[in-house]
C-alpha cells in the first residue's frame, strides 16, 4: 500500500508532466478517474533522467465516465529526474493520483 500521496491533478491534453522524482521513488499506485461523459483515451508516459525528448509510452487506457483505472500492476522504480507525463483526449475529464513510497528512507 503506498504510503505517501506525489501528485494529484487533472491530465492536459498533450503530454505534461505529472511527477517528477526528486529522489529515488517506487510508484506503486497512479490512479485515473474519468469524470466526463465522453470516452476518454489516456496516455502515460515514463521519460528517464534528463532525457527531454525521449520518452516512453508506459499505458493506454481508453476510459468511460466514472470509471477508475490504475496502470501499475507492479511497483515503478523512478531515479532522481526521471518524469511520469500524462494526458487524455479532454480537458478537465481524467482526474489524477501518483502515490508510491521514498525508496531513498529504505533500509
Amino acid at each position: 500500500m503506498p504510503s505517501a500521496t506525489f501528485a494529484s491533478g487533472v491530465l492536459p491534453t498533450t503530454a505534461g508532466e505529472i511527477y517528477r522524482a526528486i529522489k529515488p521513488t517506487s510508484i506503486e499506485m497512479i490512479n485515473l478517474f474519468s469524470t466526463n461523459a465522453a470516452q476518454q483515451t489516456v496516455y502515460i508516459y515514463i521519460r528517464r533522467g534528463q532525457a527531454r525528448e525521449t520518452k516512453r509510452t508506459y499505458a493506454r487506457i481508453v476510459m468511460d465516465q466514472y470509471i477508475r483505472a490504475d496502470p501499475c500492476d507492479t511497483p515503478l522504480h523512478l531515479s532522481v529526474g526521471d518524469v511520469i507525463l500524462g494526458m487524455t483526449t479532454t480537458a478537465n475529464a481524467v482526474e489524477y493520483i501518483v502515490a508510491g513510497q521514498d525508496e531513498s528512507r529504505s533500509i
